[in-house]
This record gives C-alpha cells, sequence and structure tokens, in this order.
C-alpha cells in the first residue's frame, strides 16, 4: 500500500519564503542537526552532533543549524548545548518540512526521521549512539535476523549503502564532520546520493498508503462483500 510517510512529508510553502520566516541570507549554508525523539538519544548522540557542528562552522563561517526538536526532548537542554559550542542554530517544533526543506545537508539520527529527510531529498549521514547495553543488544539482534548489513532505511530499502552510517564509536564528531563536508563540497557525490534519495523514495509507493490501507480494513468489515 505504500509509506505514509510520502504523504506527510510536503512543504507548504517555496524556500524562498521559508528563508524569509527564518530570517536567513541568501548567503548562509543552511544545514540540519536531527537528533531523534528518544532521551536516551539526547544523552549519547547530541553531544557528538553538537560537536560536529561546532566543527563544521569553523570551516564554514556562513554555516547555520536547523535543529527539529520534538516534545519528548528538553528544547532547553539542547540550546545550551550548542551555545556551549558556539554553533549558530535555530531550534524548530518538530520535523518543520518548510525549514528543513533549505538544508543542503544533514546530520541524522537513526530513525524513521531517515525516510523522512529521504522524501525531503537532502543528502545526509546517519549516526547512532547509546549505552553499552543498548549497542550490545543491537548487535546480537543484528546477527538474529539474517546479517542484515544496514541500520538505516534507506540504505535497507534499495539494499546498498547510498548514505554513510556512522554507529557507536565510529560516530565522532570528527567523522560527521567530514562526512558533511564532503556532502557539502563534492558535487558528484550529492548529485549521486540524490539521484539514490530519489529511488529509495520512489521504491515507497505513491501518497496516499493512509487511505488505500483504511479502504482495504474496511473492506474486511462484516457486511462489507462486494463494496
Amino acid at each position: 500500500v505504500g509509506h505514509p510517510v510520502v504523504e506527510a512529508v510536503r512543504p507548504a510553502v517555496s524556500p524562498a519564503e521559508a528563508r524569509r520566516r527564518l530570517g536567513l541570507g541568501e548567503e548562509e549554508r543552511i544545514l540540519a542537526l536531527a537528533p531523534g525523539s528518544r532521551r536516551q538519544e539526547l544523552r549519547y548522540l547530541f553531544p557528538v552532533l553538537a560537536e560536529a557542528a561546532a566543527r563544521i562552522a569553523r570551516r564554514i563561517p556562513r554555516a547555520r543549524f536547523l535543529v527539529p526538536v520534538a516534545p519528548t526532548l528538553d528544547a532547553e537542554r539542547i540550546r545550551r548545548a550548542l551555545e556551549r559550542v558556539e554553533a549558530p542554530f535555530a531550534l524548530l517544533s518538530g520535523m518543520d518540512y518548510d525549514a528543513l526543506q533549505l538544508a543542503e545537508a544533514a546530520l541524522v539520527c537513526s530513525g524513521t526521521v531517515t525516510l523522512e529527510f529521504t522524501c525531503l531529498g537532502i543528502p545526509f549521514v546517519v549516526a547512532y549512539r547509546a549505552s553499552r547495553l543498548t549497542t550490545l543488544q543491537y548487535r546480537l539482534i543484528r546477527g538474529l535476523v539474517g546479517g542484515q548489513r544496514w541500520a538505516a532505511m534507506p540504505n535497507i530499502i534499495v539494499q546498498r549503502g547510498i548514505v554513510p552510517e556512522l554507529l557507536g564509536s565510529a560516530a565522532s564528531a570528527q567523522a560527521l564532520a567530514d562526512h558533511a563536508m564532503a556532502l557539502l563540497t563534492d558535487e558528484e557525490r550529492r548529485a549521486r546520493m540524490k539521484s539514490d534519495l530519489a529511488e529509495a523514495k520512489a521504491a515507497l509507493g505513491e501518497p496516499g498508503a493512509s487511505r488505500r490501507t483504511a479502504e482495504m480494513v474496511a473492506s474486511l468489515l462484516p457486511g462489507q462483500e462486494g463494496s
């Protein structure tokens, strides 16, 4: 039936209008930092994302970071972390697609958000850090499900590594910054990833998955034979 994220991820305004609303100039280089929605992700991963942002900002003085903040997270904690490393930022209320469409690249926590950036067509790097126990559980489960090579959803969909995955200790601030810089400066790499993301999005099906699912369920209800 497809996937509902395809119909959900639709900016409602033009990029020019989004820039105007956020007070962003044309000369600013926009990146996104998506820390996930769980408190453990804020604890273990976001400090690394913030430090990566600071390293990028030192190399690109005009860089500005958009940070979607889920309602389950502490926005003030995120604000303090970014102010501490002196990375220029703007906090967004949840996945604000109008604003996020402006990002040239993104550092993204592994999860459903990877599909959202896939549908936006924004090149990104996937990162994940967790407690030692969670990391051990992940490795055990990964071994039990047939040796699945990939963790990021777009990679699983097309069964190849179209976006970089930096998991556990590999998700260092320097590695994340280097990958993001490559996406910003290597036009061939950007074009290839955008094409691959379009392929992954196409595999999710056409918009209307929610309606099609509801119609299938309704057809199974008593008294719906032949309708």
